[in-house]
């Protein structure tokens, strides 16, 4: 899975394309960044393994700020503490942490993390809540949907969120206001959900198997 790391140069455009060509493992976003390791340090285990965590603290920092966001429109008191206590429990999770292979100790896990980094990123913009911020908030969605197909399903997050703030209320007027806040999310996942779901039944299949 490796070999081609040897053999190809580094050219970002090269290895980046925009939309997904393929259902399976079609993630340039952290693929560019092993690329980039690679290129930087070889095949010297020790950078990979400081470079992993360091990206595993920076996400419970951003589950911090984010934390520090929601508990201070939700007007709860402590907000630090709680914000930190949340970013705590992110950091030191066991799935993620004590495990040989958890996404904080192996390399393949870069996946996950850069998915994770990116919508963290994504919510913090979203949750300032201007114009401009949107931008930044659709940009950082488009690179978690790139790292991974798993940030793809991220605009129903948002949507509990803001449902979350007016005690789930499902009044029309309202409903109408949150995909009007985040329609550029939304015709994103769709486009993207409908990108992939061509690719999953455009490709030849094997009898009996869902990866031909």
């Amino acid at each position: 899975a490796w070999s081609h790391l040897f053999i190809s140069e580094f050219w970002p455009l090269k290895y980046f394309n925009f939309l997904p060509k393929h259902f399976f493992n079609d993630r340039p976003a952290s693929v560019l960044i092993i690329k980039g390791l690679y290129q930087i340090f070889g095949i010297n285990p020790l950078p990979y393994h400081i470079f992993i965590f360091s990206v595993h603290i920076l996400n419970a920092f951003l589950v911090m700020q984010v934390g520090k966001v929601v508990f201070k429109d939700e007007d709860h008191k402590g907000v630090p503490m709680m914000a930190f206590a949340a970013a705590l429990l992110f950091a030191s999770h066991l799935r993620i942490i004590g495990q040989t292979n958890g996404p904080a100790t192996w390399m393949g896990a870069i996946h996950e993390l850069s998915c994770c980094t990116f919508l963290l990123l994504s919510f913090l913009f979203y949750l300032k809540d201007k114009k401009i911020w949107t931008l930044f908030s659709l940009l950082f969605y488009f690179l978690a949907v790139r790292a991974k197909e798993m940030g793809l399903p991220f605009p129903a997050v948002l949507i509990l969120y803001e449902l979350s703030r007016n005690q789930f209320t499902f009044k029309k007027e309202y409903m109408l206001s949150i995909i009007k806040k985040m329609q550029f999310h939304l015709i994103m996942m769709m486009y993207f959900l409908y990108r992939y779901l061509i690719l999953i039944f455009s490709r030849p299949q094997k009898r009996g198997s869902l990866y031909a």
